[in-house]
C-alpha cells in the first residue's frame, strides 16, 4: 500500500488520514476509507485488494492485515474461526482481567456465545420494552426541562453526556438511575476504565507501569464490583424456575449452575462480577469487531 516509507512504514499514511476527522473519531473510519477510495492507495490494482497489509511499527508491535473481501472475512471469523489476536486480550485487562469473550479460546467462546444468544432473541428483548420506555422518557423530560418555557429558549446545553447516562442505565438495567443522578459511581468507574482499554504499544505498556494506571484500575474495578456482586448474588439464590424476562446474568448463572462446576456452599466464590457485565457489551460489539481481522 502506497505511500511507504522504509524508516516508519504506514504511520505517516495513518497520521494524514486520521487528521481528515475529528481527534474522537472511531478508528474504522480510516479502515472504511481505504476500502472505498483503493484505488488511490493501490494506483497498480485493477481491483480493492481483499487483504491490505499495514506496517504501524513500533506504534503497534506487529504488522496489520485488514481483510476488506467479506467471503474472505466470514471464512476466518465463522466458517473457520481463527484465534483472537493477543492484543485484543491485553487491551481488556483494565476492563475484564481477561475474563470476557473476546480473551476467550474458541471452544469455550463457542460455548458461552451459544448460552447468552437466548438473551439476544426477539421474544426476550421484547420483554425489555416497558424498562427502555421509562429511562427515554425520564431522558425526554430531562431534555425538557432544560430546553426552556414558551419563547424562552433557555441556556444551551449538550446531549453528550445525557445519551451516555441513558444508554447506560438501558443497557446495564439495574435501576441505577444514572439520568437522574449523573455522574453515578458506576458510570464514573466504567468511563475511567474504558479510558484504559488501549491497545498494546510501547506508550501503553509504559502507562501501565505508573502507580496512576495500578491505583485507577483497583479503585475503580473495586466500584463496579461492590455494585454488581449484590446483584450477582440475588440472582444466585432466586429460584431456577424459568423467568419471562432473562438477563445477562441470568443465563450466565444458570451456565455456571448447570455445569456442576461450582456449588452454592459457604465456600463458594462468585464469578467476576465484571465478566457477566461486560460481556453484554462485548457480545454486542463483537461482530462487527469481526470484520476486520488483525493478525501478525
Amino acid at each position: 500500500m502506497k505511500p511507504y516509507s522504509p524508516i516508519f512504514g504506514h504511520l505517516p499514511l495513518m497520521r494524514a488520514i486520521r487528521q481528515e476527522w475529528p481527534s474522537d473519531a472511531h478508528t474504522t473510519y480510516v479502515n472504511l476509507k481505504l476500502a472505498r477510495e483503493w484505488q488511490k492507495y493501490f494506483p497498480n490494482a485493477t481491483e480493492c485488494p481483499p487483504v491490505i497489509y499495514m506496517d504501524l511499527r513500533p506504534i503497534m508491535p506487529d504488522p496489520w492485515a485488514l481483510v476488506i473481501d467479506p467471503g474472505f472475512a466470514a471464512q476466518l471469523t465463522q466458517d473457520t474461526p481463527q484465534p483472537r489476536h493477543s492484543m485484543f486480550r491485553w487491551a481488556n485487562i483494565p476492563l475484564t482481567g481477561r475474563l470476557d469473550l473476546l480473551a476467550m479460546d474458541p471452544a469455550n467462546h463457542k460455548l458461552w456465545r451459544s448460552r447468552l444468544i437466548p438473551g439476544f432473541a426477539p421474544r426476550n428483548l421484547a420483554t425489555h420494552v416497558p424498562s427502555i420506555i421509562e429511562e427515554v422518557q425520564t431522558f425526554a423530560d430531562i431534555v425538557k426541562a432544560k430546553a426552556g418555557n414558551g419563547t424562552d429558549w433557555g441556556t444551551m446545553f449538550t446531549m453528550h453526556d445525557s445519551l451516555v447516562a441513558l444508554s447506560f442505565d438501558v443497557i446495564v438495567g439495574l435501576q441505577v438511575f444514572e439520568q437522574r443522578n449523573t455522574p453515578g459511581p458506576m458510570l464514573v468507574a466504567l468511563r475511567t476504565l474504558i479510558s484504559y482499554a488501549k491497545f498494546n504499544s510501547l506508550a501503553n505498556r509504559l502507562e501501565r507501569l505508573t502507580p496512576k494506571y495500578r491505583r485507577d484500575v483497583h479503585r475503580n474495578t473495586k466500584i463496579m464490583d461492590d455494585n454488581l456482586r449484590p446483584q450477582i448474588l440475588s440472582r444466585l439464590a432466586a429460584s431456577d424456575a424459568p423467568k419471562e424476562q432473562q438477563t445477562i446474568i441470568d443465563l450466565a448463572i444458570k451456565e455456571v449452575k448447570n455445569s456442576g462446576r461450582i456449588g452454592r456452599g459457604r465456600g463458594w466464590e462468585p464469578p467476576s462480577p465484571g465478566m457477566l457485565m461486560f460481556e453484554t457489551n462485548i457480545e454486542l460489539k463483537k461482530d462487527s469487531r469481526e470484520n476486520h481481522l488483525h493478525c501478525q
